[in-house]
C-alpha cells in the first residue's frame, strides 16, 4: 500500500470526530494526539510512529491548525514491528506557511507508539498523550515560561472550566475558555490568573487535550499580543443618552489574530456609578467578542458617560476595529433606552 495524503470532504471530518471522541468503541483502539505543532521556514514537527504488532498496520494523521481548519488526512502504512517517520511539512506540503496546531492519529489497531520531536532554535522529543478526557489537572513548572494548550477534538465549540491553585493549595481563582470545532487555544501562564498558578483543573462538557510546554513563543495561528512587542492604546466605551442610565450591556466584536483581552485590560470608566470594573467581563478570544455589563444605584450619569476603559495591546501596523452590538441598556428605573436617545461608541482616551 502506498502513502496517500488527500483532501477530506466535511462528511470525514464528522467521521474522524467519532474516531477521536470516543472511546471504547471497536472505530479505534489507537487514539493519540500530539497537542501542540508548529510550522514555518525554521521549524517543522517531526513525526515517529513504532509498529509492535507482528502485522502491517495503517496510522491516520489528522491535522488541524488553531482556528479548526482541516489541513488534511495523511494515510501511513507501517510494516509489522517496523518504524516510519516523517515531518509534518513534508505530509501536509506546507512549504511556504506558517502554521500553528494540534495533530490527532488513530488506527483501528493496537500497539502503536508515537513520538514527536520538534525541530527549531531547540530540538525537543516528546510522546504523544494517549488520551482527551473531560477532566485534567496539570502542574505548572514555570509560570513565567509555560504556555498553556487546550485542543478540542470535537466538530462543536467547547466550554472549559480553568481551575487553579497555588504551590501551597490555595485557590486563586477560576477562568472559563471556549474552543471552538476542532479549535486549539494557547495561553502564556504569565497572564493566567496573575501568574500565581501553580496547579490547573481542566473542566469541560466534552473530551479535550490539554498540555504545557516550557516555550514563550506566541502562536502563529491565534496572536497574543504583549506590550513589549506592540503599540497600545487607551479607548473608552462611550454611551450618550439623554436619560440618566442605570445599566448596560454592550457586546464589541474585534479581529483576534490583532489583539486579545484578559480581564486586567477592562477598567471602570469615569462616568458616575461606573467608576469601578464592570461586573460583566466575558472575553471569548477564539470568535473575537468582548460583552461588558453593569448597571448601579444612586447615581444619575447621563449625556456622554464614559462607562468603561479598555487597553488594547496591538502589533505595530495592525488597525484594531471594533463592531458594537447593544445588548440592553436601561434607566434608572429599569426600563430600557432605546432608539435615537441612545448611541455607544468606542473614543481614544490618555491613561
Amino acid at each position: 500500500m502506498s502513502t496517500r495524503a488527500f483532501r477530506v470532504t466535511l462528511n470525514s471530518v464528522f467521521v474522524v470526530l467519532a474516531i477521536l471522541s470516543i472511546a471504547g468503541t471497536a472505530l479505534a483502539d489507537t487514539r493519540l494526539f500530539v497537542p501542540q505543532f508548529r510550522f514555518s521556514d525554521s521549524e517543522d514537527t517531526q513525526f515517529l510512529i513504532a509498529n509492535q504488532n507482528n502485522r502491517d498496520v495503517t496510522v491516520d494523521l489528522w491535522a488541524f491548525t488553531n482556528d479548526g481548519e482541516l489541513l488534511g488526512q495523511f494515510q501511513l502504512p507501517v510494516k509489522a514491528n517496523g518504524t516510519r517517520a516523517l515531518t509534518l511539512g513534508e505530509a501536509f506540503d506546507l512549504e511556504g506557511r506558517t502554521v500553528t496546531g494540534w495533530v490527532g492519529a488513530v488506527s483501528t489497531e493496537d500497539g502503536i507508539q508515537l513520538s514527536y520531536t520538534r525541530i527549531g532554535e531547540r530540538t525537543e522529543s516528546f510522546e504523544a498523550e494517549r488520551w482527551a478526557s473531560r477532566e485534567l489537572s496539570l502542574a505548572l513548572s514555570e509560570s513565567g515560561k509555560n504556555v498553556v494548550s487546550v485542543s478540542n477534538p470535537n466538530a462543536f465549540a467547547t466550554t472549559v472550566l480553568v481551575r487553579a491553585m497555588d504551590r501551597s493549595g490555595r485557590f486563586v481563582g477560576v477562568e472559563e475558555l471556549r474552543v471552538g470545532p476542532f479549535g486549539q487555544i494557547e495561553l502564556p501562564a504569565a497572564e493566567m490568573f496573575r501568574g500565581e498558578a501553580a496547579h490547573l483543573r481542566f473542566e469541560s462538557n466534552a473530551d479535550i487535550v490539554a498540555n504545557i510546554t516550557s516555550e514563550t513563543t506566541r502562536s502563529a495561528g491565534v496572536r497574543h499580543p504583549s506590550p513589549a512587542a506592540s503599540s497600545e492604546d487607551f479607548l473608552a466605551l462611550v454611551i450618550n443618552s439623554r436619560e440618566a442610565i442605570g445599566a448596560y450591556q454592550v457586546t464589541l466584536s474585534f479581529d483576534p489574530r490583532v489583539v486579545q483581552f484578559s480581564t486586567k485590560d477592562i477598567e471602570g470608566g469615569d462616568a458616575e456609578g461606573f467608576d469601578t470594573k464592570p461586573l460583566v467581563v466575558n472575553i471569548d478570544n477564539v470568535s473575537g467578542q468582548l460583552t461588558l455589563g453593569s448597571f448601579q444605584v444612586g447615581a444619575h450619569p447621563s449625556g456622554r458617560s464614559a462607562v468603561a476603559r479598555l487597553r488594547v495591546a496591538r502589533y505595530d501596523g495592525a488597525s484594531t476595529r471594533f463592531g458594537i452590538a447593544i445588548d440592553e441598556i436601561t434607566d434608572t428605573a429599569g426600563r430600557t433606552v432605546a432608539g435615537s436617545e441612545v448611541s455607544v461608541g468606542m473614543v481614544r482616551v490618555n491613561r
